[in-house]
């Protein structure tokens, strides 16, 4: 995926994004750059339990750490500690990313901030959305995965970009949102209105970060709840590797992005709650 051409424009830090060489760790980018960093310091000891090593996110923290230790007496001397800087052993890499229903509780609030801006907006036009946000902790109704394709919403976006749609007509207010422009969920937001068909839709670009936000014509999708969403574990990697080749990046042909389908599990309450698709990127070449 570093093939294609994103420009980090800000630090950050994706804490425990993954587990590396059986570490749990973070990935962090910094001044442009994508690294994986130990999520939590470690003291390693000798058989006798006595400090031997220190690792550390930053040299900062390596020294305060020495430095408690010399306050307890568990070291009399430490060498000075360095940063440290290794190639990434891609063979085999993978990690997760893993959602449950608040990744659907967010799609819900996202399309009704949108739909705030439709024309005459009224409170009919969130009544459905509202009665779900109220509902019992891990329980998610009103959102659907979607795995249709919307050639008149995917026209109205740029490669690899987040998209929120929301439409009003006489009968419901909707919306749906695309992360990456591949991962696609439904929403039902409200009962809809007598006035004129509306719709506004707005993009965020993940590569250049503009933000756009405009009324738009409707599209007329049809309700995902009333057929049928469409086989979505195989639509969604295949939409977002047409975008990656789209962006320029033809090389990542050992790449292999699994969206898993969604089970079920029992809380101790007796609920039943809907864990959502995960996506597992697997690396399978060899090098740095």
């Amino acid at each position: 995926m570093s093939g294609v051409p994103q420009k980090w424009e800000r630090d950050f830090r994706w804490r425990k994004a993954l587990v590396y060489q059986g570490t749990r760790s973070d990935l962090v980018v910094q001044a442009g750059k994508v690294l994986i960093v130990r999520a939590e310091p470690e003291i390693v000891r000798d058989e006798l339990g006595k400090p031997v090593r220190v690792y550390a996110r930053t040299v900062a923290e390596a020294q305060s750490i020495t430095r408690g230790l010399k306050r307890k007496n568990r070291v009399n001397a430490s060498s000075e500690p360095e940063a440290g800087f290794f190639p990434v052993a891609l063979e085999g890499f993978e990690f997760d990313i893993d959602a449950g229903p608040d990744l659907g509780k967010l799609c819900l609030k996202m399309c009704s901030a949108l739909a705030t801006l439709l024309p005459d907006f009224d409170s009919a036009d969130l009544v459905h959305a509202v009665k779900n946000f109220q509902q019992e902790e891990g329980d998610l109704k009103g959102v659907v995965k979607d795995g249709r394709t919307h050639v008149g919403l995917d026209r109205s976006r740029p490669p690899l970009a987040h998209v929120i749609y929301v439409e009003r007509t006489s009968s419901r207010t909707y919306g749906v949102v695309q992360f990456f422009g591949s991962m696609q969920f439904y929403c039902t937001l409200g009962q809809g209105s007598c006035g004129s068909d509306c719709a506004m839709l707005g993009v965020l670009d993940s590569t250049t970060g503009e933000e756009v936000f405009r009324e738009v014509d409707p599209l007329n999708l049809s309700d995902a709840f009333s057929e049928s969403s469409g086989e979505f574990t195989g639509s969604w990697s295949k939409k977002l590797f047409d975008q990656i080749r789209e962006m320029g990046c033809t090389d990542f042909s050992d790449v292999q992005i699994a969206f898993k389908p969604s089970f079920r599990f029992t809380l101790f309450s007796g609920s039943t709650t809907e864990i959502w698709p995960f996506a597992r990127i697997l690396n399978t070449r060899g090098g740095s």
